[in-house]
C-alpha cells in the first residue's frame, strides 16, 4: 500500500512537470451547455484560482473531499471533462473540477461564460478568438493587462511586442517605450491571429478625433503573412467612413498604387481634420502619382515630412 502510494505521488508530480492540461472533452459529449453559443455564451480561458475567485467559495467537507479526489483520478486516468462554467446569474458549476485542476498543478481551465461579464482578459489565447479574423480588444482589459503585469508575458506584452517589432527600424515607436505605456493616448486596438501559436500577429491602433478615428500605430510579428494582412486592414478601413490617416513614403505608395484608397484634395480640409497648419503643395514633390493632389509639407519632431492624408473623415461635406 505504501509503495502504491508513493507511485501515485511520484505521477502526480511527473505530471505536474510535464504540464498537465485539462482534458476538455469534445462539445458533442459534454453533459449540458453544448448549446452555449446560441445562448451568448464565450469559452474562455483561467487559473484555476481565477475562477474560484469569481464564483462562491466551496465548503470542502468529507464528501467534497472525495470527490475533488475523484476527479483528480479521473483526470490523471486521461478522461475527460466539461468545461467550467458561470453563468449569468452568477450560479456555477465546476468548482469541484477548479480545485481538483489546482491541485494537479494544471495551470488554465476552460470556462464557459455566460451574458455580458468583465473578464478582463489577461491574453490574447483568453479571448478565444477565431483564426483570420480582427478582434477589438477592450482597452480597459489593456490598461489592466499593461498595469498588472506580474511578471509574466500578457496581453500588454503580446501587443507591444508587434509594435516594437514593426518600428525597430527607426528605434521603436516614439510614444510607446514598453508595454507599461499601453494603450496610451490611443483608443482603438485591433487585432489578428492568422498562424498556429497562441499569439496575435498583426495590430491596428487608432485614436478617436472630431473628425473619426485616426489611424496611427501598427504592429505585426515580421512574417509577410501578418505584414500583408495588417496592409489590407489598413486599407479595408481607408475606405471605411470615418477612418482616415497621414502616410507618407512606402506604406502612402502601398495604399496609393496597389489599393487606390480615397485621399483629402485640399488645404483646408485636411488642416480642419488635423487641427494643424500645413504648407500645402497638392501634387508629390517629385511628381509621383498625378491623380493624388492632396500633399503637404508638416513638421514632426524638427524634420519636414511630405504626408498625405489618406482615408474618408468625417463631416468634409458639411
Amino acid at each position: 500500500m505504501k509503495l502504491l502510494l508513493e507511485n501515485w505521488r511520484k505521477f502526480i508530480n511527473e505530471s505536474q512537470e510535464e504540464g498537465l492540461q485539462y482534458p476538455m472533452a469534445d462539445r458533442n459529449e459534454w453533459y449540458g451547455d453544448a448549446d452555449y453559443k446560441a445562448r451568448g455564451g464565450r469559452i474562455v480561458m483561467m487559473t484555476p484560482d481565477e475562477y474560484l475567485k469569481r464564483v462562491r467559495p466551496l465548503d470542502i467537507d468529507e464528501g467534497s473531499r472525495d470527490n475533488i479526489d475523484d476527479l483528480k483520478n479521473h483526470i490523471l486516468s486521461g478522461r475527460t471533462l466539461d468545461p467550467l462554467v458561470i453563468y449569468e446569474d452568477g450560479k456555477e458549476d465546476g468548482r469541484h473540477r477548479a480545485h481538483a485542476a489546482r491541485e494537479l498543478g494544471i495551470k488554465q481551465v476552460p470556462v464557459i461564460l455566460f451574458g455580458d461579464q468583465n473578464l478582463n482578459e489577461n491574453k490574447w489565447a483568453d479571448y478565444d478568438a477565431p483564426k483570420g479574423q480582427w478582434l477589438d480588444i477592450p482597452i480597459e482589459d489593456i490598461a489592466s493587462a499593461a498595469r498588472d503585469r506580474g511578471g509574466e508575458i500578457n496581453l500588454a506584452d503580446e501587443l507591444y511586442n508587434l509594435i516594437n517589432n514593426a518600428y525597430k527600424k527607426i528605434g521603436g515607436h516614439s510614444n510607446i517605450k514598453s508595454a507599461s505605456d499601453l494603450p496610451g493616448k490611443y483608443d482603438e486596438y485591433i487585432a489578428i491571429d492568422i498562424d498556429s501559436d497562441p499569439e496575435p500577429d498583426a495590430l491596428r491602433v487608432s485614436s478617436n478625433k472630431p473628425a473619426g478615428k485616426k489611424m496611427t500605430v501598427a504592429g505585426h510579428d515580421g512574417s509577410k503573412e501578418a505584414i500583408t494582412a495588417y496592409i489590407d486592414k489598413s486599407a479595408q478601413l481607408l475606405n471605411t467612413p470615418g477612418y482616415f490617416s497621414e502616410m507618407s513614403k512606402a506604406i502612402a505608395h502601398i495604399m496609393i498604387t496597389k489599393y487606390g484608397v480615397p485621399f483629402v484634395d485640399s488645404q483646408e480640409d485636411v488642416e480642419r481634420v488635423l487641427g494643424k497648419e500645413i504648407t500645402w503643395l497638392g501634387g508629390h514633390p517629385e511628381g509621383k502619382y498625378p491623380n493624388y493632389n492632396g500633399w503637404y509639407i508638416r513638421d514632426i519632431g524638427g524634420s519636414k515630412e511630405a504626408k498625405i492624408l489618406l482615408g474618408i473623415p468625417k463631416g468634409l461635406n458639411e
